[in-house]
């Protein structure tokens, strides 16, 4: 029987209505969540479901691994991303919404390359009229390469804010005109060669799902009720981390039955994703039913008590007065039901330590990590740097000694040829006529290298039964007249009668085991459709069944190394917490922060801000100051470092560097640790 806590045990008395739960990291947040969509899942009419959403790709990969450990034969409740659950929406209604129903989502790599190309061409055609970004007006190449990396940023984010505000370049385009602002005209030429673009590749971006499903629903009441109608219940995780897009389509399609959970100090993402810790906080506030999850068990007392003790500092002593507000119903609760009991563990559980140089700061960790590995092998291990490129530098130092880790990513890239090798199998099934499709199979899948052309003629002729591959093609054909059966028999067929590997065979069967789930929700899924999934880079529906064998790989590795922002959702035994530094976690409002440069004219101050600003300023009442905007980032910077820091369940490092900014964080955690006598 589980042992629920008497705030949990509160929550679960929920039946309907909006209601609210601000939980502290480590008190169970997520666990609670599944457990009452079991519980709502089981009054539900049969005609009714459950929507579960949230932000991340492995948070939603955790809550449909805990649904299926409560009741493996559960099939009321959905669990997808808000980008998930939009581009189902669009797949559905595909008749009815004004796109080319053969879209492909971009992945990132793709995405970058389509930025990159475009960028070159629209920064050399318009590289005249940018000179009023320059002091004195005047275009400094010798900076050049720094503008080019700042501006290429800054028009993504541009691009992002106009969907996230449901403008298109033609909205844009109009309020330009209408407020003879001809700085907007410029950038917008970019969001229309970029919007062209992807209207030629056939592709859709992540910010385009929001946008056309927004448009969609605000514009459909049948489509609204509908959705209205099959979710009794929408229950929204991570819920901090929504942004004015996300939130207004969940406001559609909810009923009165609308739960959000989450934790607004652990919002940190709003630098590149407009969500704001705003959004959470006033549903909070404005609810009626409102609930605190406050007493964490993931972590020791004293990785709570330097949490709180930073929380402290930061509302009463935070030189800049208005980042005093960065933190929103913040303190742990000790709480005698589940006071932690401290272990036997190093001289001090929690140290700082810095040098002169980051290289010199990377070698530490990796020596005191080398270390600890021969004393405590049963510990996890969480390195938290402040950029991807410091995850490889650092990781270099443990290639060099063969010291196994695992760089964590969103969303798990393991399997995915594995997924495009038995796409192109269910391909065939769908095209029997697609001879370069066979071929492909024969000579990627099977053969493992290249046919001649003069076999390859002969495949063309049909005049094959004589090569030594006959027997192979024979059956590829053979798959033809099984692929009569149903689609999770077809795909057992397909893992047991061609090159797959036990590992491989053991993913297959889960997908097989939840095609049952997937068409109950899509009846009309078709080989089509399967392909279209297979082939998804980040928002996979198949690892979400894979989620546990994918584990099995990894759970051997006891490093993980990754940014603050990945770190997100995950614990660790020990955690080292990198680059507490000025540069990465800004202080004050008049030193510089990233973005800002020497070169950079006075009016525009900062190319990031100035950017996104140009659009923003007209669509919101209250629009930052520059000097909101330093504050916003100082106030995101604080939720990042305790996020860090509520990572550690037993053990935790922090430290710095001296190379190229001031060290007012780690001096301060330094301070705490002295007062706190850990």
């Amino acid at each position: 029987m589980i042992n629920f806590t008497k705030e949990q045990k509160e929550i679960l008395k929920y039946t309907s209505g909006n209601m609210c739960i601000s939980a502290v990291p480590g008190a169970g947040k997520t666990f609670i969540l599944t457990h009452l969509a079991y519980n709502l899942s089981k009054i539900l009419k049969n005609d009714e479901q459950i929507l579960v959403l949230t932000y991340m790709n492995s948070a939603t990969f955790n809550f449909y691994n805990n649904l299926k450990n409560i009741d493996k034969n559960i099939n009321n409740i959905q669990v997808k991303t808000i980008h998930k659950f939009c581009l189902d929406l669009i797949k559905e209604n595909i008749d009815l919404i004004n796109i080319n129903s053969d879209f492909s989502l971009i992945d990132n790599k793709t995405y970058g390359k389509i930025i990159s190309d475009l960028f070159k061409i629209w920064f050399h055609k318009n590289k005249e009229n940018l000179s009023f970004f320059f002091k004195n007006n005047h275009y400094n190449k010798d900076v050049e390469n720094d503008f080019i990396f700042s501006l290429k940023i800054s028009l993504q984010k541009f691009i992002s804010a106009c969907k996230n505000y449901s403008l298109s370049p033609k909205d844009i385009q109009n309020i330009a005109l209408k407020n003879d602002d001809l700085t907007l005209v410029l950038l917008n030429s970019f969001y229309i060669e970029y919007q062209d673009t992807l209207k030629n590749l056939e592709f859709l971006d992540y910010d385009d799902l929001l946008m056309i499903s927004f448009n969609f629903l605000n514009s459909n009441q049948n489509i609204k009720e509908k959705y209205q109608k099959k979710f009794k219940y929408i229950l929204e995780d991570e819920a901090q981390d929504s942004n004015i897009l996300q939130n207004k389509i969940l406001n559609l399609i909810a009923n009165k039955n609308f739960v959000k959970a989450g934790d607004s100090n652990q919002n940190i993402t709003g630098s590149f994703t407009l969500s704001s810790p705003k959004i959470f906080t006033d549903f909070y506030k404005n609810s009626k039913n409102k609930k605190k999850l406050t007493i964490s068990k993931r972590s020791k007392n004293y990785i709570l008590e330097i949490s709180n003790e930073f929380i402290r500092w930061n509302n009463e002593k935070h030189p800049v007065l208005n980042a005093r507000n960065a933190f929103f119903l913040s303190f742990f609760n000790f709480g005698n039901e589940l006071l932690n009991k401290d272990v036997e563990c190093f001289k001090n559980e929690i140290v700082a330590f810095n040098d002169e140089l980051k290289k010199d700061e990377f070698i530490n960790c990796f020596y005191r990590v080398k270390k600890i590995i021969k004393k405590l092998t049963d510990k996890s291990i969480g390195i938290i740097c402040y950029k991807n490129s410091d995850i490889y530098e650092l990781a270099k130092l443990f290639d060099e000694e063969n010291i196994k880790y695992n760089i964590l990513n969103d969303f798990d890239t393991s399997n995915l040829e594995l997924y495009k090798k038995l796409a192109d199998f269910i391909n065939f099934i769908d095209n029997p006529n697609n001879i370069n499709l066979l071929i492909k199979i024969l000579e990627t899948h099977i053969l493992k290298k290249k046919l001649t052309q003069i076999e390859i003629k002969k495949i063309y002729a049909k005049n094959f039964y004589e090569e030594y591959f006959y027997l192979d093609i024979k059956k590829i054909f053979d798959l033809l007249n099984y692929s009569l059966n149903s689609k999770e028999k077809v795909l057992i067929y397909i893992s047991q009668n061609f090159d797959f590997n036990p590992h491989e065979i053991e993913i297959i069967e889960n997908i097989s085991l939840n095609l049952k789930s997937i068409f109950k929700f899509n009846p009309k899924w078709t080989y089509s459709d399967l392909i279209f999934e297979l082939k998804q880079v980040e928002n996979n529906k198949f690892n979400y069944f894979n989620w546990n064998v994918n584990k099995k790989i990894k759970e051997n590795e006891q490093i993980s190394i990754s940014t603050y922002h990945k770190s997100k959702g995950r614990e660790w035994d020990i955690v080292f917490l990198l680059g507490l530094n000025e540069n990465n976690f800004p202080v004050f409002t008049h030193k510089e922060q990233i973005g800002e440069a020497f070169y950079i004219n006075d009016n525009v101050k900062n190319i990031d801000f100035f950017v996104t600003n140009s659009i923003k300023k007209y669509l919101e009442t209250n629009s930052l100051t520059f000097e909101n905007y330093k504050e916003e980032k100082i106030k995101e910077s604080l939720r990042i470092i305790y996020v860090g820091l509520t990572r550690a369940k037993e053990y935790l490092f922090l430290s710095c560097n001296k190379e190229k900014s001031g060290t007012f964080y780690f001096s301060l955690f330094s301070e705490l640790i002295k007062k706190l006598k850990l």
